[in-house]
This record gives C-alpha cells, structure tokens and sequence, in this order.
C-alpha cells in the first residue's frame, strides 16, 4: 500500500501511474483508486516484483506465488536471489543497477528456480521507480515465463541441426558413391584399352600366322 499510496512514476519512457490513470479515477475517492491500481497489479498475467536498495523483496503480485510456489509471507524481506539460479551472475546485477542509474529499462531472460526446484526461463524488464522529487522508491521487476516458447526454439533449434547433419551425410554418400563410380569408369575404360589392345595384338599375331602358311 506504500507503493500505490505514493505518488509514482517508472521512470524510463516518464510514463506517471497517477497521471496515467487520473482521467479516469477523478471521480474516485483515494480508497477507489487504490483498489482499482492494486486489480491492475493483482490480475496482470506477469509476475511484478518491487526490490528495495539492498535487493529485499518489498513488494509482490499473486502471479509471482503463483509462478515461483512461494507465499508472500515467505518471499517479503528476501533477497531476490531466492528466486534466482547461479546463472543469475555478478555481471548480470551489474547491468540491471548501471541500467537503473542511468534511467534505463534492462530487458533481458533469466534463468529462475521454483520453491520446488524446478528451472524455468522468464522475459524480465527491470524499470526504476521514483516518487516525484525523483526520490528512488523501488526497483520494479517484470518476469514473463517464457519457457515453453525456449522448449520449442530449443526444440526447432534441435530439429534443425539433425536436419543439417542428415543433409550433411547424404552430401558425404552421395559423394563417395560418385568417387566410387568414376573409379569404376576409370578401372572400366582402362580395360576396355587393354582389351582393345590384346585384340589388336591378337589380330596381328593372326595374320602373322597367315602369312607364314602361306
């Protein structure tokens, strides 16, 4: 509730939550307008997660229990890494907090774990959040699971790669198979030669012969 009761805005694109929505909520008390930006969060199809400075979770929507098998209660005041992998490196959280310096949304897939164990890689957009005296709030993560799209890339990718080496061996049969049938001509014509040249040799010891009856 300190989240939506502040005045915020994400900071890349300058796109205000407040101003996006006050045409439509002028009419609604605080309380309306609350609830009404808090069904936004509650029924988006994409886990949202606020971070504080220190990485603590501060904030998440029910799609992220729902995506990772944890409560809220077990995931607020965590840092984010208990939903992370080892892939999850140094390098990475480098580039999401000089993205958050500068005022830019990182984009980029990463590698997660559930409660249970179990892998899967999400689309994830980490965007600022300022009140507006530009004060930082919190960092806001966006994850889309996108594994089953990686399975059947993965799968593609698979298929692909069987397809080429298949060519590949037909290419390397096909190949010696012509090395074997020009082989084949030579040895052919060669003797064809040979007997062309026997024959010749027999004609002439034939009319050698001819002639020495005669």
């Amino acid at each position: 509730y300190r989240l939506l009761l502040s005045p915020l805005k994400i900071s890349d694109g300058g796109v205000d939550v407040l101003e996006a929505f006050q045409e439509m909520t002028e009419e609604k008390t605080s309380e309306e307008k609350i609830a009404f930006m808090t069904g936004i969060v509650n029924h988006t199809p994409e886990s949202v997660i606020a971070t504080n400075q220190e990485g603590r979770i501060i904030y998440l929507n029910p799609e992220t229990e729902k995506m990772f098998g944890y409560t809220s209660e077990e995931l607020l005041g965590e840092e984010l890494e208990i939903l992370t992998t080892e892939l999850y490196q140094e390098r990475i959280q480098n580039e999401i907090f000089k993205a958050a310096v500068s005022g830019r949304v990182w984009n980029g897939e990463l590698l997660n774990r559930r409660k249970d164990g179990k892998l899967f890689y999400v689309s994830t957009s980490v965007s600022k959040m300022m009140d507006r005296e530009g004060n930082f709030i919190a960092l806001i993560w966006f994850q889309r699971d996108i594994t089953q799209t990686k399975r059947y890339q993965e799968e593609m990718i698979k298929i692909e790669q069987e397809k080429a080496e298949t060519l590949r061996i037909l290419h390397e049969n096909e190949a010696a198979i012509n090395r074997s049938l020009n082989k084949a001509k030579r040895e052919l014509q060669e003797k064809n030669l040979e007997l062309e040249k026997r024959t010749y040799e027999l004609e002439g010891e034939k009319r050698r012969l001819k002639e020495a009856y005669e």
